[in-house]
């Protein structure tokens, strides 16, 4: 930062190159995961209920993680600040939303495997 106030617009999380690896290396495992048992034997509700629920934990995970730099102290009365943890409150609570829906469709897929 040059020294000047930011503006509120240009207040964002950052997605890493990291970020992007623990994406593609994951997602590649899923398809991979999904095609080879597929190839064994037919895919039960109850497998593809729990594959898409530890997907979206995993997406959860990563997107309640992600942070905004600091940009400084300024004489604002920390109205950047402010902003700041809005911005990173939002991703969390996006996050926590993806990782609930992730859990419900695992008991959903442990409830199924009881029932059949």
């Amino acid at each position: 930062m040059t020294g000047e106030y930011p503006n509120f617009k240009d207040i964002k999380v950052h997605w890493t190159k990291f970020h992007t690896l623990i994406v593609m290396v994951i997602t590649f495992s899923v398809i991979l995961f999904l095609i080879n048992q597929a190839k064994s034997k037919p895919i039960t509700l109850t497998q593809y209920l729990n594959v898409a629920g530890l997907y979206l934990d995993f997406w959860g995970v990563i997107i309640a993680s992600l942070k905004t730099p600091y940009y400084g102290a300024f004489f604002d009365a920390g109205k950047i600040e402010i902003e700041r943890q809005k911005v990173e409150s939002k991703y969390l609570n996006i996050g926590m939303i993806l990782i609930f829906i992730g859990m419900l469709l695992q008991v959903l897929s442990t409830l199924n495997n009881f029932l059949t």
